[in-house]
């Protein structure tokens, strides 16, 4: 009875907020999550790579390039293994659900704090050109460091989209998110 009173209540919350959990909503909303954090990995490699146009310098993109489809493949790997954590908490049902939407939300904030006080954009920037031109001046573990560079760039972008992706994946299901994740 109380179950029924609370499902109800929460099916009247989601209409008076206008959420949904239609497919069409979900793969939106996973489209998004996907297009914005890709673009954003996209503009910081762009950002760095982008004084190394010199001829000596040249060679210096494909180790940063290297990390970044590394990062890429970390995040495939980390979205199985994501996925596999929620296939094993399964039984936790909704409280699952609000485990990971916490951590999303958490993460989100964590983001959104360092976007509006343009600590991302300018002292986060300015620190990876300053790894990058610390990597470049020195001459042992330059591709080293231009790989993990370009990697942990990448790899907080795309770990950030498989945990707000899984919190969709709750709501909806593998199958739809990962329409989503093909449009965006």
């Amino acid at each position: 009875v109380v179950r029924a009173r609370l499902d109800a209540s929460l099916t009247e919350a989601q209409v008076v907020l206008g959420a949904s959990t239609q497919p069409l909503t979900i793969i939106f909303n996973s489209a998004i999550i996907v297009f914005r954090e890709g673009l954003e990995a996209v503009v910081i490699i762009a950002a760095l790579s982008a004084g190394m146009t010199r001829a000596n310098t040249k060679k210096y993109r494909k180790p940063l390039f290297l990390g970044a489809v590394s990062a890429l493949l970390a995040t495939a790997f980390t979205w199985v293994i994501a996925d596999s954590l929620l296939w094993l908490f399964r039984d936790l049902g909704e409280r699952l659900e609000a485990i990971v939407s916490v951590i999303a939300l958490g993460v989100l904030l964590l983001i959104t704090n360092w976007f509006f006080h343009k600590a991302y954009w300018t002292d986060h920037m300015a620190g990876l050109h300053q790894q990058k031109g610390q990597l470049l001046r020195g001459e042992s573990g330059k591709y080293l460091g231009l790989i993990i560079l370009g990697f942990t760039s990448i790899y907080r972008e795309g770990f950030e989209t498989v945990l707000f992706l899984q919190a969709l994946v709750l709501d909806a299901g593998l199958l739809v998110v990962l329409q989503g994740v093909i449009l965006g």
